[in-house]
């Protein structure tokens, strides 16, 4: 194997390790939520119920040949403008499959959970790029999560 593709390899398998260690930390973390997935949230107060919604609404919008970016749902018979908050349709897309399997709960605690470990993950490989150590990185990224 040439060289630099034997780095890369190596680069990609500890970006693997690091997303796997910070999952398995923010699962513990979130550990009330994970004991019940299905009926319990991270978090709480109004926010979470409002993401929840938010990521039930694109794919029930879509499936129903709806505009996701509007809905009359809320606001009714005006409706809103759902820009107007963080509504976010491209992660309710692509999380549509965990919804129709196991609902809106787990849904959101997915994001939720993913959310946090990539954000560690991304404070992992900047840290990488300027050249601090494969530990040091795994903190700091731990940190920035």
């Amino acid at each position: 194997m040439a060289p630099r593709a034997e780095g890369l390899r190596r680069r990609a398998s500890a970006a693997g390790a690091a997303l796997a260690a910070y999952l398995g930390l923010v699962v513990i973390l979130f550990h009330r939520a994970w004991a019940a997935p299905d009926r319990l949230v991270v978090g709480s107060g109004p926010d979470s119920g409002q993401a929840i919604w938010f990521l039930s609404w694109a794919p029930y919008a879509v499936s129903h040949g709806l505009n996701p970016l509007f809905t009359n749902h809320i606001g009714y018979p005006d409706g809103y403008n759902l820009m107007w908050n963080t509504s976010m349709p491209f992660v309710g897309l692509l999380a549509w499959p965990v919804n129709a399997v196991f609902g809106p709960f787990v849904t959101y605690n997915v994001v939720v959970t993913l959310a946090v470990a990539l954000s560690a993950l991304a404070g992992y490989a900047a840290a990488r790029r300027v050249g601090v150590g494969r530990a040091a990185a795994f903190l700091g990224g731990w940190l920035y999560g």
